[in-house]
């Protein structure tokens, strides 16, 4: 039979398209490809993935909406979870140029809230943790660790005990140290004037630049005594001559007797300026005759320098 000229001839495709089996358990997409009318190969390929968890389906080889013939093998890609990076070393980088060397690897950048001795230079990275050269996954959080120098640009706290406010400024200038703050207290050993208290204290070694804090004495701490002064009438209301008689100080809730003996009519008025309290607050003075409370007064106190 002779073809006429200008027609075409129609073939029949055997071509089926590859179905999207994305982030299926792998017996879930076996299944799909399968009713597909797709053979499926039986091992299946393993690949890290930042994306898809692990244990799923990445996708296949072909790829997914690609036409094979039906004989075609396919094969299923399972992700074995987020792929693993190696800690770039960031040894004596400034804290900006080491974030940027770790956050390309795909890593999560901490600062550690303390500085450590390191052979670094001060104010650059010492080390991270997890430390240079270790894989880990990506998204990591690695934490920097800044060096605050070696500990031989560490010095020792001179003494300053004894030293005037300048003096103790002058003596940790000759070290590279600073005067911190200054407070003041009284002191039993140190005059006037001079500092009695540093911290930290002497000895202690500390990196250049430490701020040292002193305390500046005010002298010897003051002591006080409370004075008051009383004067009794008689409390002999009954003709008597004489009788034992106690005078009791009640104050802030306290007491004390302050005279016990026996006294005569004729030693009334009887006047006490020497009375010795336990504050400057007023109390009350009671008078006893024979055990009998007869009497009851304020007595006020004043406040004098021992």
């Amino acid at each position: 039979m002779t073809a006429t000229p200008g027609a075409t001839s129609n073939t029949v495709s055997d071509q089926l398209t590859v179905p999207e089996v994305k982030e299926l358990d792998p017996t879930a997409a076996r299944s799909k490809l399968e009713d597909a009318g797709l053979t499926v190969d039986e091992t299946d390929e393993k690949q890290e993935s930042d994306e898809v968890p692990k244990g799923m389906v990445i996708g296949t080889v072909p790829a997914e909406g690609e036409q094979v013939d039906k004989e075609t093998s396919v094969r299923i890609i399972v992700s074995s979870g987020k792929g693993k990076v190696k800690v770039p070393n960031v040894f004596n980088m400034s804290l900006e140029d080491a974030e940027t060397e770790l956050t390309k690897k795909g890593l999560k950048v901490k600062r550690a809230d303390s500085r450590v001795n390191s052979s670094a230079e001060k104010d650059m990275v010492a080390y991270t943790s997890p430390g240079s050269d270790e894989r880990v996954n990506r998204g990591t959080t690695v934490t920097i660790y800044i060096s605050q120098g070696s500990e031989d640009e560490k010095v020792a706290v001179p003494d300053l005990i004894g030293l005037s406010k300048f003096g103790a400024q002058q003596r940790l200038a000759e070290v590279d140290l600073v005067l911190g703050t200054v407070s003041e207290a009284s002191s039993d050993t140190v005059q006037k004037g001079g500092v009695c208290k540093q911290s930290p204290k002497n000895g202690k070694k500390v990196t250049k630049g430490t701020a040292i804090n002193i305390t500046i004495s005010t002298g010897p701490k003051a002591t006080y005594s409370y004075i008051g002064k009383v004067t009794i009438r008689s409390p002999f209301t009954n003709g008597e001559e004489n009788g034992k008689v106690s005078i009791v100080l009640l104050q802030d809730g306290r007491k004390k007797t302050i005279f016990s003996g026996t006294l005569k009519e004729t030693d009334f008025p009887y006047t006490r300026d020497d009375i010795s309290g336990f504050s400057g607050s007023e109390g009350s003075i009671e008078v006893y005759v024979n055990g009998s409370l007869v009497s009851t007064q304020i007595i006020s106190f004043r406040k004098v320098a021992e």
